[in-house]
């Protein structure tokens, strides 16, 4: 029997896993976000942090849409269903939303360092 962490673990990694083939340039800009979406949670909300990345389409893509798919449990939802579905939760529900949504940042943050951070050079004698 798998915990919600593990359960979320391995949904996560099945997204993160399948950006690795993409260009440099995006797996930066994924590893980039997947660092601070989890504080931008904190600060500013999962409706706030959510709308922002909206506004955005072009440069969180790819995050919003991996994002969109673990939140909405996998189902066909686009980014904008998700967050009209966010704004209607009750508090109770929206805490839970949010919790589940930083339990898969912080596993979006850690697959995307093990899978596009840069190797740190080394030095040789």
């Amino acid at each position: 029997m798998r915990n919600i962490d593990q359960e979320m673990a391995n949904s996560v990694h099945q997204y993160v896993s399948h950006r690795v083939f993409g260009d440099d340039r995006q797996k930066q800009k994924y590893l980039s976000q997947s660092l601070k979406l989890g504080t931008s949670v904190h600060n500013a909300g999962l409706v706030g942090t959510f709308a922002y990345m909206l506004s955005k389409i072009n440069d969180h893509r790819p995050m919003l849409e991996d994002l969109t798919k673990v939140l909405s449990d996998n189902q066909n939802t686009s980014p904008d269903q998700l967050l009209a579905t966010l704004r209607g939760l009750s508090l109770a529900e929206y805490s839970l939303m949010t919790q589940k949504a930083i339990l898969a940042l912080s596993w979006f943050k850690k697959f995307s360092q093990i899978y596009f951070a840069e190797e740190p050079a080394t030095e040789e004698n």
